[in-house]
């Protein structure tokens, strides 16, 4: 009885840690980039997170490896103004991650947080 007392506390302890754990995401701190990669005789850029700083980012880029983007959003331009949206309101059929393969890379922008952020539009327009 004690055993069985003892394994389902076990249980539950187990079981908030990981809630706790899922709805705080991964604990990891993220960067936001925005990634231009040649495609046939244009260009495209995704802009997206990775919990792989610059340095590190740009050291998996020299290993001719993918690099791998999360929570992408793409730009509209409306009355003048650039406004950011969540992927899934272009697209919902797909995740709204990309893996780029490093070899079609032209350049790694940082930025200086979330785009959509309230934030970081107030900074830009002071």
């Amino acid at each position: 009885m004690r055993v069985t007392v003892i394994f389902v506390l076990l249980l539950t302890a187990m079981n908030i840690i990981a809630l706790k754990s899922s709805a705080e995401g991964s604990g990891k701190e993220v960067f936001w980039y925005e990634v231009s990669v040649q495609h046939g005789n244009g260009t495209y850029s995704f802009i997206g997170t990775s919990t792989l700083n610059i340095e590190v980012l740009i050291q998996k880029l020299k290993e001719s490896g993918f690099i791998r983007l999360n929570n992408l959003v793409y730009p509209s331009e409306s009355t003048g103004k650039v406004i950011y949206y969540d992927w899934k309101e272009w697209d919902p059929v797909k995740k709204p991650q990309i893996y780029l393969n490093s070899r079609y890379v032209i350049y790694v922008q940082p930025l200086t947080g979330d785009p959509k952020s309230s934030e970081i539009l107030k900074k830009k327009s002071k």
